[in-house]
C-alpha cells in the first residue's frame, strides 16, 4: 500500500506542475512539496529507518505546516483582491468619461 501512496504523491507533483502551473506561481512550490513527499515516502520504503516517527516525522510536519501556511496566505490574498471594489475614476473638467473614449 505504501507504493500506491508514494505513486500518488509523484502523480500529484506531475499533474500540478504540468496542468496547473499557469494558474498561480504558488503551484511551483506545491509541485515541489508533492515531489518532496513522494521522495520521502520512497525513502521510507527503501531505507530501514522509520521516517514516519521520531525526529524525522517532525521534519515532515514542519515542511507540511509551511506549505499549508503559504497556501492559506496566497488564498487569503487572492480572495481579498477579488472582493475589493474597483476604484472609481474621477474625470477632470473637460475630460471625456472613460466609457466614452474612442478606441
Amino acid at each position: 500500500m505504501q507504493y500506491v501512496y508514494m505513486a500518488g504523491w509523484f502523480l500529484a507533483a506531475v499533474l500540478s506542475f504540468v496542468k496547473y502551473r499557469k494558474l498561480h506561481k504558488i503551484m511551483y512550490a506545491v509541485s515541489a512539496y508533492f515531489l518532496f513527499m513522494g521522495c520521502w515516502w520512497l525513502a521510507d520504503i527503501i531505507l530501514e529507518a522509520d521516517l514516519m516517527s521520531g525526529g524525522y516525522a517532525w521534519v515532515v510536519r514542519g515542511v507540511s505546516g509551511a506549505m499549508i501556511a503559504a497556501g492559506v496566505i496566497v488564498y487569503l490574498r487572492a480572495s481579498h483582491k477579488a472582493s475589493a471594489p474597483e476604484p472609481k475614476r474621477i474625470n477632470l473638467p473637460g475630460e471625456k468619461p472613460a466609457d466614452k473614449i474612442d478606441r
